[in-house]
């Protein structure tokens, strides 16, 4: 189809622009006006449709991101199986831990240890008989007579030198002997030489009992190695019996002893459970004991032959893929935005630390599927010792990484209903009373860092919450948050605690705390008063919308959705552009505005600048309209501005504006141009004029020449050649 030519009302219309007075100033306002109101109406309904599509797209990666989150929540459901594994360990901490000791009149049990009597106590009367006595069910060597005991149970010790402590004070140095301190426990102090009866307890490396190198108990590292014994399942419960009785006469453990561990594992065909056990005695070097424990169960055959198996298999495979995905997508992200303005973002920080951890997690269950392999299983083989401390340790790591990944996952859904108006004010508050927040925290940290040193020195000796500065710090969060024993600060310090208490509960509860309030408070009504008037799209009217765009298949007009589709297809600035129905309904309302200014029908308006004469304003046009009605804007300011004698420089600077755009830059230049040209042509007319004289060349024609060049002149001056060409050359030629 050929090209239309524009309306002569609008090219006549452009072409009279000698503004002398403040009549045709005004005159040109009234079409600033028109244009400004026209470009906004258009820029509104442009914001709204790229709203509406961000708004589709926003809920197309939540609901993909909801649908991954799910997933994830249901594999760690699957790996821990808490229908069961919680009660496993309960069960087993309730026979080993909370099992009382024998004796009727005193009430005792694992924790309460405190002495060497105590202790060989709870190692004869509770744990061999709850190890290896009958308890039914399938015999000796079942826990609860259906938990296999696998390999064998060890008891380690780990010893230290005599004459391990400082030089001893006058005038103690002459109680004491040199070979009578005992001090604590260090690797460079560690005994590796054979004691007891013939020296029949030997030193076994960490390498050779196939331990890690530090093994943590409840106060501190310790090596892996030791003097090990070892109690088989396979021997009945008298000889085991016999064997702990030999170890008390024998004195395994004494004044040197540092540490005894216990380890043990069990495994529960029923519900395919391992249960790893590691009870800590620490022999204090001021005396007493210090119990501890490890107790966890495990599912380290993660994928058995079942339905549950295999389903359990499956969705880890889909959790892969969906983080192979997030993991292509930030890269994505990252290659188009650049590394400045990508990292600009900080939710892209904590996408990369989900998809780190995520990469450890899977990483170490490789890992943990390798180290069992490693064992060698044979559960018939009763005489040798298993250690899943290893596997514990990397099972316990590999949870902890999905744990935090769980609470990241959980507070990135911020990011994906950034759609929702209240969830979007949310995310704006924390963003914007980020920096008071970090000064906020700073200071309050210096305020709970003096109280908890004040606590330590003022109650650490006889209150148990405040027996080290890490437990102080945590007390006075906990004091923060209301939970706190006002009466052991009093009696332990009758003048200093009901102080230390009044000064923590007035400066930080009600002096940081509100101050901590009002730094939010004051972040959202900014927000909120920033955000007062935006427009905004609901799930609810973009619900309506979708139900109604279905049901418009049945309207009479079958062509709509294909006209939207080619506006789409030619969206060269990617954004959501408007149809022809949606055009036509924005310049109807200014109807009467475009008559009196221009002398035109909306529709001829719209005709206009359908330069190609397809029926419909494609993606191009579309923004040749946009562009059009923005240098009418200007244009009209600027010669409002200069007709009022408006100063010179104001002018100068809107021209440098206009510049800046490329259509701008393009108009200014061309204005300069024939500017020059109409100079040019008033001196060649006198040039000309000479030469027809010299020449003697007929002044009819000369004459109808001249004027030709006089209105080319003046079209030039005009500054519209175009206008020129068309009443000059009827065939449109511009040459």
């Amino acid at each position: 189809m050929g090209k239309k030519a524009p309306p002569s009302e609008l090219s006549e219309w452009e072409t009279s622009v000698e503004f002398s007075s403040l009549e045709e100033a005004e005159a040109e306002s009234r079409l600033h006006n028109l244009a400004d109101s026209l470009h906004g109406d258009l820029e509104k309904q442009l914001l709204m449709k790229r709203l509406k599509r961000e708004f589709r797209s926003q809920v197309l990666e939540f609901i993909t991101y909801l649908a991954f989150l799910l997933l994830f929540t249901f594999v760690m459901l699957g790996v821990r199986d808490p229908i069961y594994s919680f009660q496993y360990n309960q069960s087993m901490k309730d026979l080993f831990l909370d099992e009382e000791f024998p004796e009727p009149e005193i009430y005792k049990t694992f924790y309460d240890v405190a002495t060497f009597e105590e202790f060989w106590e709870y190692m004869n009367d509770v744990l061999v008989p709850a190890l290896f006595a009958d308890q039914g069910g399938f015999g000796p060597g079942f826990i609860y007579g259906q938990n296999l005991l696998v390999g064998t149970v060890r008891v380690r010790q780990v010893r230290i030198r005599p004459a391990s402590c400082a030089a001893l004070e006058i005038p103690f140095n002459q109680v004491f002997s040199k070979d009578q301190c005992l001090g604590r426990y260090t690797s460079d102090r560690v005994s590796k030489k054979s004691f007891g009866p013939d020296n029949k307890f030997v030193y076994r490396p960490a390498t050779e009992l196939k331990n890690a190198a530090r093994v943590l108990a409840r106060l501190q590292w310790y090596e892996g190695g030791g003097f090990v014994e070892e109690f088989s399942p396979a021997d009945p419960l008298a000889t085991h019996e016999a064997h702990m009785a030999s170890l008390r006469d024998d004195a395994f453990a004494d004044l040197q002893t540092r540490a005894v561990f216990i380890d043990f594992t069990t495994y529960n065909a029923n519900v395919n459970l391992f249960f790893n056990a590691q009870m800590t005695f620490e022999f204090l070097p001021s005396g007493g004991v210090l119990p501890a424990s490890t107790m966890r169960t495990l599912r380290l055959y993660k994928y058995p032959d079942s339905h549950a198996g295999r389903l359990q298999l499956a969705g880890e495979i889909i959790l892969l893929l969906f983080v192979l995905f997030y993991v292509c997508s930030e890269l994505h992200q990252l290659y188009t935005a650049g590394i400045c303005k990508y990292f600009r973002d900080p939710w892209n920080y904590l996408d990369w630390i989900n998809n780190a951890l995520f990469l450890a997690a899977f990483i170490l269950r490789a890992i943990i599927i390798a180290k069992l392999d490693e064992l060698n299983l044979d559960a018939s083989n009763n005489r040798a010792f298993y250690n899943f401390n290893v596997l514990n340790t990397l099972n316990s790591s590999e949870l902890n990484i999905l744990a935090t990944n769980a609470f990241l996952l959980w507070f990135k859904i911020f990011k994906y209903t950034t759609f929702i108006p209240a969830m979007a004010m949310i995310v704006e508050t924390v963003a914007v009373s980020f920096r008071n927040t970090v000064g906020f925290i700073v200071i309050f940290a210096f305020v709970l860092f003096g109280f908890a040193q004040a606590g330590v020195l003022a109650f650490g000796v006889d209150v148990f919450d405040f027996r080290t500065f890490t437990d102080t710090f945590f007390t006075v969060l906990r004091i923060m948050l209301g939970d706190f024993d006002f009466e052991s600060m009093q009696y332990s310090n009758r003048f200093f605690g009901p102080i230390y208490f009044v000064a923590f509960m007035v400066l930080v509860f009600f002096i940081m705390l509100s101050l901590f309030l009002t730094i939010l408070n004051d972040a959202y009504i900014n927000v909120q008063e920033a955000h007062e008037g935006e427009p905004n799209i609901s799930v609810i009217s973009m619900t309506r919308d979708w139900i109604r765009s279905k049901a418009a298949v049945f309207d009479a007009r079958p062509h709509g959705d294909e006209v939207d589709d080619l506006v789409h297809a030619k969206d060269l600035q990617q954004d959501e552009l408007l149809t022809l129905d949606e055009m036509t309904t924005i310049f109807r309302d200014h109807e009467a505005s475009i008559q009196s200014v221009l002398g035109m029908t909306a529709a001829e308006l719209l005709a206009y600048f359908d330069v190609d004469g397809s029926g419909q304003i494609s993606a191009e046009e579309q923004i040749q309209l946009i562009h059009k009605l923005e240098d009418w804007r200007r244009d009209a300011e600027l010669l409002r501005h200069k007709a009022l004698g408006e100063d010179d420089e104001f002018v100068q600077t809107a021209l440098e504006d206009l510049a800046h755009s490329d259509m701008s830059t393009f108009v200014v230049t061309v204005k300069h141009q024939l500017a020059t040209m109409a100079k040019t042509m008033a001196h060649m007319e006198d040039s000309v004029e000479r030469v027809r004289s010299a020449l003697g060349v007929d002044a009819i024609i000369w004459e109808q020449e001249g004027k030709r060049a006089a209105r080319l002149g003046t079209h030039l001056r005009n500054k519209d050649r175009a206008t020129y060409l068309k009443h000059e050359l009827p065939d449109g030629r511009a040459g």
